[in-house]
């Protein structure tokens, strides 16, 4: 009888895809691929913890998972792992005794070999190759991962604690992906990374990467993971301008994170407001059909009210301008990592901390002025 697995997944477009990648290399393997975690024999439980929420959430998933189905094999994956390893608290390292497989990021390219030595202690015989089924697949759409890691330290974000420095795939690996996602019949392809637009190979930029996309593969569209704004530079907007280039897509989703440049600093972002604006005023111009999406955090330390004002009006101003463009926000309430810049200031009471009262009035008052979002 076979065994069956899947795979559970939080967080990230980044960690769809590292899921995918690990469900191809499952299916090297004679295991059939299910949805059920309740009638899987193996379970693959890739993390997420970038607020305390999504911890929360992984330690009640490995408690609901150990209930329902206590005789599956569960292997754990992703951030919430890595934290724990760096600086885990108690509460998360006590979740380690219910996890049959810790599998850190430098052993996921060693998955086959790991099931095989400790799901199927060496016994099991390699089978047909199939294709991985997510939930893309059935939209013929594919996350291709183009980079991982990031050098910004942004105060307040721990993913560089946990995913290192930046680091970017070879573009001819990139291709033979996409080429082989091209054969299942993926029609659409989503560029993404923890930092995309840092992508480098090389001299090779990310306007280089899909510009090669484009000449060396058939694939009918290309979309984008969440980008910062230093690479919309002239050179990647002149893609917009051959209009055999419609393959790529006019959404952007581009994190303000915040509408003060006070609080934008004591973030660590590196752009002003007013840059940020300017921008998005050139790609709404510029690129036919343009339509953005963006992410803000609300109560981080230090954020008097008189801050968060000029962010509110900084979104109406953007509503204004960009009108039915403007699809999309996703309100944060500002969460302390242990080991950040951000964490230490408000422990220091170097920066004032925001009660959750306060960031959630907050999260309500723009809620009020994007009611269609």
């Amino acid at each position: 009888m076979n065994k069956k697995y899947t795979i559970i997944t939080f967080g990230c477009r980044l960690n769809q895809a590292e899921s995918r990648m690990m469900g191809e290399n499952l299916i090297k393997l004679s295991l059939t691929q299910i949805k059920d975690f309740k009638k899987a024999d193996l379970i693959i439980l890739n993390t997420c913890t970038v607020t305390h929420k999504a911890s929360r959430e992984i330690r009640k998933e490995i408690r609901k998972i150990k209930r329902v189905n206590p005789k599956s094999f569960l292997i754990v994956t992703g951030c919430w792992l890595y934290k724990i390893r760096i600086s885990g608290e108690k509460k998360d390292k006590d979740f380690l005794k219910l996890i049959n497989l810790s599998l850190y990021k430098k052993d996921q390219k060693n998955l086959t070999k790991l099931v095989e030595k400790h799901f199927f202690k060496n016994k099991q015989v390699k089978s047909k190759r199939k294709i991985y089924q997510d939930k893309y697949y059935q939209s013929q759409k594919a996350i291709i991962k183009v980079q991982d890691g990031c050098n910004n330290f942004c105060t307040y974000c721990i993913v560089p604690f946990l995913r290192g420095r930046s680091q970017s795939r070879k573009i001819k690996k990139i291709l033979k992906e996409i080429r082989d996602k091209q054969n299942q019949g993926i029609k659409e392809i989503i560029l993404t990374g923890v930092d995309l637009a840092d992508f480098k190979d090389g001299k090779n930029d990310l306007t280089y990467l899909i510009k090669e996309i484009l000449n060396k593969t058939k694939i009918k569209k290309i979309s984008f993971g969440s980008i910062n704004l230093k690479i919309l530079n002239q050179d990647f907007i002149s893609l917009y301008k051959n209009m055999q280039n419609n393959k790529l897509s006019s959404h952007f989703h581009i994190p303000l994170q915040s509408g003060c440049d006070e609080t934008l600093e004591r973030m660590g972002r590196k752009y002003k407001v007013k840059d940020f604006i300017k921008k998005i005023k050139e790609l709404n111009q510029k690129i036919p059909n343009f339509t953005f999406s963006t992410d803000l955090i609300l109560g981080f330390p230090g954020e008097t009210e008189k801050e968060f004002r000029k962010t509110y009006k900084i979104i109406k101003n953007l509503k204004k301008i960009l009108k039915n463009n403007f699809i999309k926000i996703h309100l944060f309430r500002y969460s302390k990592r242990k080991g950040t810049r951000a964490t230490k200031m408000e422990n220091g009471k170097v920066w004032k901390n925001i009660n959750d009262a306060v960031k959630k009035k907050r999260v309500k008052q723009l809620k009020k002025i994007t009611p269609n979002f």
